[in-house]
């Protein structure tokens, strides 16, 4: 387990982790990350609070999972080839791959 969320295994685990992660993109893009409650996170996803819970630490874990979803986009869209997972080999050793 990272130190802010509980790695999803299970199929079912990772669609909710999923489903989080596109309410709390959605209700960044409406309001401040401190308007944002947990509770319309979960509410938004479908899942209950103690859902959130149960995968996640606390509120912060939203952030790092925005920056999961960029880190992901981006670095699909770059489309190159030397350019692998930054997830297995940290995102450090891509970037100074990319310069």
């Amino acid at each position: 387990m990272a130190n802010w969320r509980k790695t999803a295994i299970q199929s079912r685990s990772k669609a909710t982790e999923r489903a989080l992660s596109r309410a709390a993109r959605e209700l960044l893009n409406e309001k401040s990350f401190t308007d944002i409650r947990v509770d319309e996170v979960a509410r938004n996803a479908g899942v209950s609070v103690g859902g959130y819970y149960a995968r996640f630490k606390g509120k912060s874990a939203l952030l790092h999972l925005a920056d999961i979803d960029f880190l992901d986009a981006f670095f699909s869209r770059l489309n190159c080839p030397h350019v692998g997972s930054w997830r297995h080999s940290g995102l450090e050793k891509q970037v100074v791959g990319l310069v």
